[in-house]
């Protein structure tokens, strides 16, 4: 009878979210909703929603004209080729095999009404997908703006800078928003701009603090990629930094420290930066060189998350004039660590950089965590 009561409160959930892309950090995101969703007794897929400007073969001239510094890349990738191929079948495996999304043929925008009424919940999120200043989630997608029958949560969203940049843009699809049962939001800024809308929401954590730290640690590994201290660099250019910025932060650092500086992403003004390039990095590599390293310089969401998962020192880097990124905000006072955000021309002492406390916010981490998980709970059995 228990049972079968358990096989009646058992749902099936898909997940949209970002899966598809190049971003360590979104793949890996991706991996930790859906297992989080399964531990709490429900079934999960990822739904295999790829955006046309992700997707070169459906729409080869929105993949070309769309993605800021194309040629460059690909001149680069040409170089690397070896390298580069190497890339794309780790991050492949990964997908295939920690992901499984589903329907195993891609679907497009046309086709997410059909993918979605297969599950009983559709679960959007988690990462910036409600960004609509990112080119893969301007059309709306991930804010459901098609029609579907599923019940809608969203877990652990972020507006990333479209708070800032496409302030109106989101206003206009906020029926759509409306129509979701729930919905937690992964930093305060995206909690207080749905408060002045009229919309409830909480704060929840990012799923990849949901999973513990074994959980991430066997999935590093325990053989380091680069048998020798070493900084290891990883971040972005957006509405908040410069990634030129990250690069004077890091040569800072590597003078300070005395020792080299490992990049893994495969951009044109990273791989002219004089590092140490290692190309051949899907997620588990990402994951490996964040463990085995002596500090992280990063202006990345999730390499914070994991620099702290690990416990290795790290800086957040902040460029002057562009403002504070909501989401390393939120994340870092979390942490209590907000002495880790670092302006590139700081001139801080390496006994203090290397003095990170990861303990101090342990038992309120725990809180938040078990916060998140009744939320999906809730969310998904309500």
């Amino acid at each position: 009878m228990i049972d079968q009561i358990e096989r009646n409160a058992m749902k099936k959930v898909g997940v949209l979210t970002t899966h598809a892309s190049l971003n360590f950090g979104g793949m890996l995101q991706a991996y930790a909703i859906k297992e989080s969703i399964r531990k709490i007794g429900h079934q999960c897929d990822i739904i295999n929603y790829v955006p046309d400007m992700q997707n070169s073969k459906k729409n080869p001239i929105q993949f070309v004209t769309k993605r800021k510094g194309f040629v460059s890349k690909a001149m680069l990738a040409v170089a690397h080729y070896d390298a580069y191929r190497n890339r794309s079948e780790r991050i492949s495996k990964f997908r295939s095999g920690y992901l499984s999304p589903q329907p195993e043929q891609s679907v497009g925008y046309a086709g997410l009404s059909e993918a979605v009424d297969r599950y009983d919940v559709v679960c959007t999120g988690s990462d910036q997908l409600w960004n609509l200043n990112l080119k893969d989630m301007e059309n709306g997608a991930y804010m459901l703006n098609f029609p579907y029958e599923a019940k809608s949560i969203a877990y652990a969203i972020s507006f990333g800078d479209g708070l800032l940049k496409k302030r109106p843009e989101i206003i206009e699809n906020l029926d759509n928003i409306r129509k979701f049962s729930h919905i937690s939001v992964r930093e305060a800024d995206g909690y207080e701009f749905l408060k002045e809308q009229g919309i409830d929401s909480q704060i929840t954590l990012d799923p990849t603090l949901l999973l513990d730290q074994q959980e991430w640690l066997k999935m590093a590994g325990q053989k380091p990629v680069i048998n020798q201290p070493y900084i290891f660099l990883y971040g972005f250019d957006s509405a908040y930094q410069r990634v030129q910025d990250l690069v004077t932060a890091a040569r800072n650092l590597s003078a300070k420290m005395g020792i080299p500086v490992v990049n893994a992403l495969m951009t044109p003004q990273l791989a002219r930066a004089g590092f140490l390039n290692v190309y051949r990095c899907g997620p588990r590599e990402f994951l490996n060189l964040i463990r085995h390293s002596a500090y992280v310089c990063t202006n990345s969401f999730h390499a914070t998350v994991f620099s702290y998962m690990f416990e290795r020192p790290f800086s957040v880097i902040q460029s002057p004039g562009m403002g504070t990124d909501g989401r390393k905000k939120t994340l870092l006072e979390l942490f209590d660590l907000t002495d880790r955000f670092m302006f590139p021309d700081d001139d801080v002492d390496a006994d203090v950089l290397m003095d990170c406390s990861f303990k101090k916010m342990t038992d309120k981490l725990q809180e938040r965590k078990e916060h998140s998980v009744n939320y999906l709970k809730n969310a998904i059995g309500d």
